[in-house]
C-alpha cells in the first residue's frame, strides 16, 4: 500500500484569485407576492432568469436599507430618510439616487442601466416605476408604492 500517507500536500489548482465571479440571469423559485408560486402537484414553480432579476428588483425596491439582519447593508431603499425630508423634489432626487445605487450593487451584474423613474405622490401614497434595462436588453417595469404620512 504505497502512498498511503503521501509526504506532499497537494493544494487545490484553482486559485481564488482566478476563479471568476457569476454574471447573469439566474433562475429562481417564482415568488408572487406572498409566498412561492406552486403548481397542482404543490411544487414550486421556477421563474425564468429575466424574471427572477425583476422580482429580485421589486423586492430590493420595497425593502427598507438596513432595517433586515439577513440582507446586506446596501440592499434596499432608505425610504425614511426619503419621506421625512419634507420637499417633494428633494425627496424624488434622493430616492432616483437610491433606487439606482441600490440596483447597479446586484451581486450578479444584470443591470445595464435605468431607462427612467416616475414618481406620482398621492394624498396618501407614492408611488414609483421604474424601467430597469437588464443586461440582454429586455426591460422590467417595477412597480412600488409607499404610504405617505
Amino acid at each position: 500500500m504505497p502512498d498511503l500517507f503521501p509526504d506532499a500536500v497537494v493544494e487545490d489548482s484553482e486559485d481564488e484569485s482566478t476563479a471568476e465571479e457569476f454574471t447573469g440571469y439566474k433562475s429562481a423559485p417564482y415568488f408572487d407576492g406572498k409566498d412561492f408560486s406552486r403548481d397542482g402537484a404543490h411544487r414550486v414553480v421556477m421563474a425564468s432568469g429575466a424574471t427572477a432579476w425583476g422580482q429580485w428588483c421589486e423586492k430590493c425596491l420595497k425593502t427598507q436599507k438596513g432595517a433586515s439582519p439577513y440582507y446586506p447593508d446596501w440592499y434596499g431603499v432608505d425610504w425614511r430618510r426619503v419621506l421625512s425630508c419634507g420637499d417633494r423634489d428633494l425627496a424624488e432626487n434622493i430616492l432616483s439616487r437610491e433606487i439606482t445605487d441600490t440596483l447597479k450593487l446586484d451581486t450578479y451584474g444584470r443591470l445595464d442601466h435605468i431607462e427612467s423613474i416616475d414618481c406620482s405622490w398621492g394624498d396618501t401614497s407614492l408611488d414609483i416605476v421604474v424601467a430597469a434595462v437588464g443586461i440582454d436588453g429586455s426591460t422590467e417595469i417595477i412597480t412600488v408604492s409607499q404610504g405617505v404620512t
